[in-house]
């Protein structure tokens, strides 16, 4: 398939209607459209040119003389000198944020705010309004088509009432276009009518929530090959129209509980995802007395020399969505530390017990883990439940000869 993807300079009908006569298109997975569609896209992936006729040449016969492709220097053809290279700036759409013509990943748990992060952009976009740089300085936006995917929310009384009350206009009303949940119903990145989407909205943003509505219900999540071959196709799409391209992902049980290792890997699936993602950013919320505090913290940036600074803004009822200072204190961790246990589905009075115990036995200084975890056994605690408090209270652990001891952080006796 990658000769033919070749010879027919990628034309994937072309391309089909050729392997289908071979000996191979008559297999019985050939039938399959899912197949098709992955052998296909991984064939495009892997040819890097594509076969151009020689105009000058008199005859096919001559076209292909072995001899003439001798005599040409390969280097030549398949690499560029720096010299012929015009270097440009990055084409931001917000500065350090969000880059025309590539994916950028936003990830977050359950309530973290990363859905009302992009319908705020979205409203900015449409209208030309302000949106604030990865430095926290507002910059102007140009008027500009939107198009939105999600699925989960309806659109009459979640999504359209969300985006008026951030202020949406009425020009900026015509400038955002919905997937329509009905009719785009099981629409995929490697969909053709997506194509077709892209060509007559020209949208300058397209955001997608989440990535398991549109990566298509036959691709395994955990697998790179496809993964890889199912949002290749939205990548190419991004360039050709020069669109930023923002996906929305949940974050892994496995990393909500902070065991994920570094954040730009705490996306749900294969790491391959976030490969392809030219920026990853991390939503959740503030730990903090502030209920309504949220942030958006950079995980992934190929782009930038520095790590940017945390975008704060704040979700509540009675003010809707109020941007806040950006701080460069915040971390993607702070960020699922602060969500609370009640977001993950665990009950926060138990481990309130379980904090409260552990200050009584290391107020008068260090102790020894063993007897702490003995001691919380026979007062009815759980190891599970100690060692969540434990992380919680942020305990110090050292080791002295053979024993573990726990000692509290010093900031917790000013509490």
């Amino acid at each position: 398939m990658g000769i033919l993807a070749f010879w027919c300079g990628k034309d994937t009908e072309q391309m089909e209607r050729l392997f289908s006569q071979s000996s191979l298109g008559q297999r019985g997975k050939w039938s399959r459209e899912d197949y098709r569609r992955i052998t296909i896209v991984n064939s495009l992936n892997g040819c890097k040119s594509i076969y151009r006729p020689n105009r000058k040449r008199t005859s096919a016969a001559s076209d292909f003389n072995d001899n003439y492709f001798q005599s040409n220097n390969v280097a030549t053809c398949l690499t560029k000198l720096a010299r012929d290279i015009i270097s440009r700036d990055v084409p931001w759409l917000i500065d350090g944020f969000v880059i025309k013509g590539a994916t950028t990943g936003l990830q977050g748990l359950p309530e973290s705010g990363k859905s009302f992060l992009t319908c705020k952009l979205a409203v900015e976009v449409a209208n030309g309004g302000e949106f604030p740089r990865a430095d926290g300085t507002m910059m102007r936006l140009e008027p500009g088509n939107v198009l939105l995917a999600n699925f989960d929310d309806a659109l009459e009384f979640g999504i359209k009432p969300r985006l008026e009350q951030m202020g949406l206009t009425p020009a900026g009303a015509e400038r955002i276009s919905f997937l329509d949940p009905e009719a785009a119903a099981g629409i995929t990145f490697y969909d053709p009518r997506l194509a077709e989407v892209f060509e007559e909205t020209r949208p300058v943003l397209a955001i997608f929530d989440t990535l398991q509505h549109f990566i298509g219900g036959d691709v395994d999540l955990h697998r790179a090959n496809e993964t890889n071959a199912a949002m290749v196709p939205l990548k190419l799409l991004a360039e050709k129209y020069n669109t930023a391209v923002i996906i929305l992902q949940h974050i892994s049980k496995n990393s909500s509980n902070g065991n994920g290792g570094a954040s730009v890997l705490w996306g749900l699936g294969s790491t391959a995802i976030n490969g392809l993602f030219r920026a990853v950013w991390t939503v959740g919320k503030v730990r903090g007395e502030d209920e309504t505090l949220r942030a958006s913290v950079s995980s992934k940036n190929n782009l930038l020399p520095y790590i940017p600074a945390a975008l704060q803004f704040s979700l509540s009822q009675s003010d809707g969505f109020q941007w806040r200072e950006v701080c460069r204190e915040i971390t993607a961790r702070d960020l699922i530390r602060g969500d609370s246990d009640k977001g993950r589905g665990r009950p926060t009075g138990r481990r309130d017990g379980a904090e409260e115990f552990i200050r009584n036995k290391l107020e008068g200084g260090k102790a020894k883990a063993s007897d702490v975890l003995y001691a919380a056994e026979e007062a009815g605690f759980s190891e599970s439940t100690i060692k969540r408090a434990k992380h919680h209270l942020r305990v110090n652990t050292c080791q002295e000869g053979r024993e573990w001891f726990w000692s509290l952080p010093e900031n917790d006796f000013l509490l």
